[in-house]
């Protein structure tokens, strides 16, 4: 999980570097004029494409053929606002393999692009999500876990069935940042000020400033039960 949020931690830096560079050199090419905003706020390698989530819109690169595609809500998208993205993943003969949907997070509920069709779906609260406010989304196999901005909603695709949790043991809350999921476990995750989560971590009253901290929660699948730890 870390390995793979690094590595799009650094690809949105370096994408927004470039930008920034362009911008102050008057020197904007081909490649970054069509790019639908200047804040890139998430990024997916799926195969020969390279997605790049922006504020206004989402950019898809074709590797092979160097030529990007542009997505709006002209095209479907649920809003040009959009925050983040996750490419389908399942199982295959040599591991994790990527499927045939890419689900976006927006500020107003989720969009799935099915590449095969090139056509849309939307989900929002009307359809179950707990907000549409969007944080981040983990898909896998028949579950996509998303976090929202009230919580963690859950969905089923072969049930077609919505859960939503405000809650969970052993955490304060289910206020998450990242989250990402296989078929054995959910690992979620949160920055938390030691100040306001004393119960959790180990509260420093003789420094007495706010010192961020990940609070690891790994949540067993089939177990009935959920399990936290930090580390």
């Amino acid at each position: 999980m870390w390995k793979r949020q690094l590595l799009v931690i650094i690809l949105v830096i370096f994408i927004n570097c470039v930008v920034i560079y362009a911008q102050t050199n008057n020197e904007l090419n081909d490649s970054l004029e069509v790019l639908a905003g200047n804040e890139v706020r998430d990024v997916e390698i799926d195969g020969d494409y390279v997605w790049v989530v922006t504020d206004q819109g989402v950019n898809r690169y074709d590797l092979e053929k160097k030529r990007w595609q542009l997505f709006t809500t002209a095209d479907g998208l649920i809003s040009n606002q959009v925050t983040c993205i996750d490419v389908e993943r399942k199982e295959g003969i040599f591991g994790q393999k990527s499927g045939q949907y890419v689900w976006f997070g927006t500020d107003s509920g989720i969009c799935v692009y099915d590449k095969k069709s090139e056509t849309w779906e939307r989900y929002s609260q009307q359809d179950g999500l707990s907000n549409n406010r969007v944080k981040k989304i983990s898909a896998y196999g028949r579950t996509v876990w998303i976090i929202t901005a009230s919580g963690i909603s859950v969905y089923d695709k072969k049930k077609n069935r919505w859960q939503s949790y405000q809650t969970l043991k052993g955490v304060p809350d289910a206020d998450m940042t990242c989250v990402y999921h296989d078929r054995r476990s959910v690992r979620l995750a949160k920055n938390y000020h030691r100040k306001s989560a004393a119960v959790q971590l180990c509260h420093n009253s003789e420094r007495g400033q706010t010192v961020l901290e990940i609070l690891v929660v790994t949540w067993v699948l089939g177990c009935g039960q959920e399990k936290a730890s930090m580390t």
